[in-house]
């Protein structure tokens, strides 16, 4: 699952140049929000940038590092992250919405992506190098992708398209890469679908 930036929006470069002087986000014309969301969410295949959950709803325009008057309409500082539970008590909030403003001492959403910095779990929990205190900082605290709602999306993920697989659990070489070729032919992802593949392409490495 990689991202990859297309060009800026013109709508937005043009607003900036219109706006050279405007200091809040919140004064961003709404057709050039919706230009953005839309050409984040196609960079970005429909996934958020953190967690590759489904974007549909409540999508929030992310800054990778905090605001600040010389990056706040930045192109390379934007992406597109899910709604992170808004609306639930704040030990929920994940991803943007847990992150705020703190600073990411690791992950960045198109240079260092969180699904090649850690490995998934049947459980659904994320872990990377035991070492990494700058990684667990972020995946743990800063973005809460160990949280409760975010591991059980990734282990629902995983166990429905574990079902395919025999029950007895003789996944062979021919079985599970028959599996992982779907998947990526498939036109309709199921949600989380970045894990589920990552899972499967540890299996076959172990075989």
């Amino acid at each position: 699952m990689r991202f990859h930036k297309g060009r800026e929006p013109t709508s937005l470069r043009r607003w900036r140049t219109n706006n050279l002087h405007e200091d809040s986000w919140e004064a961003l014309d709404v057709a050039v929000k919706v230009k953005l969301r839309d050409d984040l969410s196609r960079d970005q295949h429909g996934v958020c940038c953190y967690c590759y959950g489904p974007t549909d709803v409540a999508p929030r325009i992310e800054h990778i590092q905090a605001r600040t008057n010389d990056n706040i309409f930045a192109w390379d500082n934007l992406a597109l992250a899910c709604s992170g539970a808004e609306g639930q008590p704040a030990s929920e909030h994940h991803c943007d919405k847990r992150k705020g403003n703190r600073p990411l001492r690791v992950v960045h959403p198109y240079s260092n992506p969180v699904i090649n910095l850690v490995r998934v779990s049947m459980a659904g929990h994320l872990k990377g190098h035991a070492d990494d205190d700058a990684l667990r900082e972020d995946i743990d605290h800063t973005l809460n992708l160990n949280g409760r709602r975010p591991m059980q999306a990734r282990q629902k993920a995983l166990l429905a398209a574990l079902a395919e697989l025999p029950k007895d659990r003789k996944w062979t070489i021919r079985r599970i890469a028959g599996l992982l070729a779907r998947m990526r032919s498939d036109r309709a992802p199921i949600p989380y679908c970045a894990w589920v593949e990552q899972w499967l392409e540890a299996k076959l490495a172990s075989r």
